[in-house]
């Protein structure tokens, strides 16, 4: 008779139990394992009152959240992530309720998003004391940021452990950090940078590996007699160069590129004023070890000028240099823009330039509205390969260029396939065409995306098919659990008819945010959909009473935490 053996975690030393919750996260093990059985409850306490371990709460239900925090043992805390963001408002400052932050001694990674003044306030005091290797801060509003707040910055900042900096400057380049005469980081992410930033950068972080800068305008931004100062400390070490959502004036661009030789990865995205720069002229001359080149650049054209195509722009990328030596492939998209609908009698532009490696390192990709596209590549494969946007985040979409495909038997969309993109903004400016949904569904992964933001752009109240294009795409994009409208869509689309926009709403939509003119839209919208884990109303004009009223009705039905500011009122449920 063969013996029949029953595997179990109970009979297994515990040892080797405590190395396997080593290899999960905390979410898995308490909401996975605990409750299983008396013995395994005892093993997971014991645990947490031993070990050393890693909290992200980004994107966290409220009823997770909670559940976790009756484990959490604050001292044995290594890492920490918290967020007050739309899926999450009033995170923070649950948190801060529930723990005194002073008591979390080992943390050495501290991650805040969207955080307010008052509770990044209270977080540095005692963060100043914590043996932090990485900090990063992503503030909601940093304009009103106080000198207190860049005190307590500067203190952590000259600390020899740091070693990874994520940090907003202020726009209007108020900033009262005090830098340190040489940092000990190495890597260092910037939002909302100018030219200003960069002397400091180059001045004082000589020990950087890699550098990552978000929103900058080289362009607007000319001090007089600026010049960067790379002597005596020039950055040998970075090897990394991030810059996205930038304005690129390309003499500025060479002055610093030229002295940073040690770069093996380059990444720009934005706006460019020079869209035929002599790229390899530059990499050849000043950046020897470069191997990865990734950029997306902008530009619009504004005369007829008949030597701007695809083919001209792209001609300097088929050398033996871009295609033989270092196999980099290059993409030209041509937009012509279409003046029919130009009213106003506004200067736009008469072409649309989107010059750009592949595969395509962008996270977000446009198609613009009312244009035709023309595309040259160095890549004989850019029809057929499929993966070239595998990278894309985020897919504009607008409904004209839909119809346009539509009404010309066009399908040019095919051509991008968006497998992995996790977001879709369509923006509404054309009655949906017959076949929307089936024309997205050829171009992009629909049950991959998880986030769907409507925009509506269209004058007049025409809408008789929208709500069946919408719960067209919501029964084939099922994963999507971020559900945006914005402006008026709702009004045009239901007749202000709440109830029955509700009766549109599937159960697998977490996350709402939506635009709210009635107040008791509010109530309808949390009681009829209770399958939500969190809600932002918008208002269309200013409702300073509303919000306490609806949280005052909210508080005697639900559990709920919530953040608002004059225009806004998002609750986590």
């Amino acid at each position: 008779m063969s013996k029949r053996f029953i595997l179990s975690l109970n009979i297994l030393p515990i040892e080797v139990i405590y190395h396997i919750f080593d290899k999960l996260n905390v979410k898995t093990i308490i909401l996975s394992l605990y409750n299983v059985c008396k013995q395994l409850n005892t093993i997971i306490n014991a645990y947490f009152h031993n070990a050393r371990y890693q909290l992200n709460f980004d994107n966290m239900s409220k009823v997770d959240f909670i559940r976790i925090c009756r484990f959490i043992q604050p001292e044995n805390m290594i890492s920490l992530t918290l967020s007050d963001q739309p899926t999450t408002p009033g995170q923070i400052s649950l948190f801060l309720s529930l723990f005194s932050i002073e008591r979390f001694t080992q943390l050495r990674s501290l991650i805040l998003f969207c955080i307010e003044n008052d509770h990044l306030n209270i977080i540095l005091e005692h963060a100043i004391n914590f043996p932090l290797v990485l900090l990063s801060i992503q503030e909601k509003d940093n304009s009103h940021r106080s000198t207190t707040i860049d005190t307590l910055l500067s203190r952590i900042i000259e600390r020899p452990g740091l070693q990874n900096l994520t940090l907003s400057l202020k726009k209007d380049g108020s900033d009262q950090i005090k830098w340190p005469i040489s940092s000990t980081i190495q890597h260092l992410t910037l939002y909302h940078c100018d030219l200003s930033h960069f002397p400091i950068i180059f001045r004082h972080f000589s020990s950087l590996r890699t550098l990552f800068i978000k929103y900058c305008d080289m362009i607007d931004y000319e001090p007089i007699g600026f010049e960067i100062p790379f002597d005596p400390v020039p950055m040998h070490q970075l090897t990394s160069l991030i810059m996205e959502e930038f304005n690129f004036n390309m003499s500025k661009v060479i002055s610093f590129l030229s002295n940073i030789s040690s770069l093996t990865h380059l990444r720009l995205i934005g706006s460019i004023n020079e869209i035929d720069f002599p790229w390899e002229q530059l990499i050849q001359t000043n950046l020897p070890l470069l191997n990865q080149f990734e950029f997306s650049f902008y530009m619009n054209i504004y005369e007829d000028d008949s030597s701007i195509n695809t083919d001209t722009l792209i001609a300097p990328f088929r050398t033996p240099f871009w295609i033989k030596i270092k196999s980099w492939f290059v993409t030209c998209d041509q937009f012509i823009r279409d003046d029919d609908n130009n009213n106003n009698n506004i200067t736009r532009p008469k072409y649309d330039i989107h010059l750009y490696s592949i595969p395509v390192r962008n996270r977000y990709f446009h198609y613009y509205s009312q244009s035709i596209k023309t595309t040259s590549s160095t890549s004989t494969d850019i029809n057929n390969d499929i993966s070239v946007m595998d990278y894309v985040h985020t897919v504009y979409v607008n409904t004209d260029i839909m119809m346009a495909t539509t009404t010309t038997n066009e399908v040019r969309l095919q051509t991008c396939r968006f497998r992995k993109a996790s977001n879709l903004n369509i923006r509404i400016d054309n009655p949906w065409p017959v076949d929307f949904v089936q024309h997205l569904s050829s171009f992009i992964d629909l049950s991959h995306l998880e986030k769907l933001t409507l925009v509506d752009e269209l004058a007049e109240d025409f809408y008789p098919n929208t709500p069946i294009h919408f719960v067209t795409l919501l029964q084939q994009a099922y994963n999507v659990r971020s559900l945006v409208f914005k402006d008026k869509w709702l009004d045009k689309t239901c007749g202000s008819n709440m109830e029955n926009f509700c009766s549109l709403i599937p159960n697998h939509i977490k996350y709402l945010e939506i635009d709210i003119s009635i107040m008791d839209d509010m109530k309808i919208i949390l009681n009829r959909l209770d399958h939500l884990l969190s809600v932002t109303f918008r208002f269309i004009s200013r409702k300073q009473h509303w919000p306490n009223k609806i949280i005052k009705w909210l508080s005697i039905r639900r559990d709920a935490t919530y953040s608002t500011d004059l225009y806004t009122l998002s609750i986590w449920l």
